[in-house]
């Protein structure tokens, strides 16, 4: 105080700074982290601890209270930043400024359970082209086939196979294609 006049300092403080923190409260394991380093600053050399903020490799440590993991990774992954990005591209964006242990499991989970990814997912086959008809066949019985039909069992026989003409021929399942050509014959 000089002159009769209060100096004050404002410090601002974003608010996910305050979710970070939050964050560790009854994570044990981070918790022992923080309390080693605030004894030993020497002590797990890979993590630095200042302003209440613990850091792994330079990276922003998120614990496991709250739903601030799941936030991160859903800016990470729908946002319009993300734009539903695969697995990869939301893990690579996460883990440039954050870290916590089994990161790209969660982000996997998350990304899995997204339903707009779930009806946006793109067939990865060949396009098959376009439709071609099938040969005519030269004659009668030139071309066989087949379909099998399961049903309810009706005096021990379960299954109907049907052929052009309509041949019904009650059979037992299981059958082998030996028992199909006898019957067939």
């Amino acid at each position: 105080m000089l002159n009769g006049r209060v100096d004050a300092i404002t410090v601002m403080v974003p608010a996910w700074h305050e979710e970070v923190k939050a964050s560790y409260e009854n994570d044990s394991i981070l918790q022992g982290v923080i309390t080693e380093k605030m004894i030993n600053m020497n002590s797990w050399p890979q993590y630095q601890f200042t302003e209440g903020i613990l850091r792994f490799k330079g990276r922003t440590v998120i614990g496991s209270r709250g739903s601030l993991r799941k936030s991160l990774i859903s800016t990470a992954h729908d946002s319009n930043i993300g734009g539903h990005a695969d697995i990869q591209n939301s893990y690579r964006r996460l883990k440039t400024l954050f870290y916590w242990h089994s990161m790209k499991k969660m982000v996997e989970r998350v990304v899995n359970e997204c339903d707009v990814c779930k009806q946006d997912k793109l067939e990865r086959v060949a396009y098959p082209g376009l439709l071609q008809p099938l040969e005519t066949p030269g004659g009668a019985w030139k071309d066989i086939t087949m379909d099998f039909v399961g049903l309810p069992k009706s005096e021990g026989k379960d299954t109907i196979r049907f052929t052009e003409f309509t041949h019904f021929i009650a059979m037992s399942h299981p059958f082998t294609a030996q028992d199909v050509a006898q019957l067939f014959m």
